[in-house]
C-alpha cells in the first residue's frame, strides 16, 4: 500500500474542505453564572470550560423552573368535588341499623379502577325491613346534592322499575358529624 494515498500518514492526501467541519467562529460572550452553593474559591479554581458547562446547566435549570412556575400560574385552581365524600354511606348504614333494618348490600369501591359502583337504580344501600314486605333502597348524600342523585335514579329506571322490583327508595341527607339525617324524602 502506498503512503501517498493514506490520509493519516505523514505527507498523506489532505482532506477535502467540503467534507470538513467549519472552524468554530461563534464567540461565547454571554456571562458566566456561578451555581448556588459553590464557593468563590472553588469557582475560581475551575477551568473556563468547566465554568461554562456548570453555568449552562445552572441557567437551564433556572429557565425550566421559571417556565414551570409560569405554567402553574396559568392553570386554573382545582375545583372542589361536587360530592361530600364517603362519610354519607357509613352514616346511612348506621342510621338504617338503628331503625332495625338489615343491610343486604351496599355500594362498592373498586381499588383497581379507583371508582365507586352504586347498586341498582343508582342507590347506595339495599336494606330489608323485617316488619314490612319488600326492600328499602337508601340513597345517602350531603346537603344540596339531591339533583344529581335523583337524575341518576331516573336515568336507571326511576319509580316504575323500583315498583316492579318491590323496592321503596328513601333519600336521606347527612351533615358530617351527625348520623341523624337532616332530611328524609321518599322517592317511591
Amino acid at each position: 500500500m502506498s503512503t501517498a494515498h493514506d490520509p493519516f500518514s505523514e505527507g498523506g492526501k489532505p482532506s477535502r474542505r467540503s467534507r470538513c467541519s467549519p472552524d468554530p467562529s461563534l464567540n461565547i460572550d454571554y456571562p458566566l453564572v456561578k451555581p448556588d452553593g459553590m464557593t468563590d474559591t472553588k469557582w475560581a479554581s475551575l477551568s473556563e470550560a468547566t465554568q461554562r458547562k456548570l453555568s449552562n446547566i445552572h441557567q437551564d435549570r433556572i429557565s425550566r423552573e421559571n417556565a414551570k412556575a409560569a405554567a402553574d400560574a396559568q392553570k386554573k385552581p382545582r375545583a372542589k368535588p361536587a360530592h361530600s365524600g364517603t362519610f354519607t354511606t357509613q352514616y346511612a348504614i348506621d342510621w338504617a341499623k338503628s331503625k332495625g333494618w338489615k343491610i343486604i348490600d351496599r355500594e362498592r369501591y373498586d381499588a383497581r379502577t379507583k371508582r365507586h359502583h352504586d347498586l341498582q337504580l343508582g342507590i347506595d344501600l339495599l336494606a330489608e325491613d323485617p316488619t314490612q314486605d319488600g326492600m328499602i333502597g337508601i340513597q345517602a348524600a350531603g346537603v344540596g346534592e339531591r339533583a344529581p342523585h335523583y337524575q341518576r335514579f331516573m336515568d336507571r329506571g326511576g319509580p316504575e322499575k323500583a315498583k316492579r322490583r318491590s323496592i321503596r327508595i328513601v333519600y336521606v341527607e347527612f351533615v358530617r358529624g351527625n348520623k341523624t339525617p337532616v332530611s328524609e324524602e321518599k322517592w317511591t
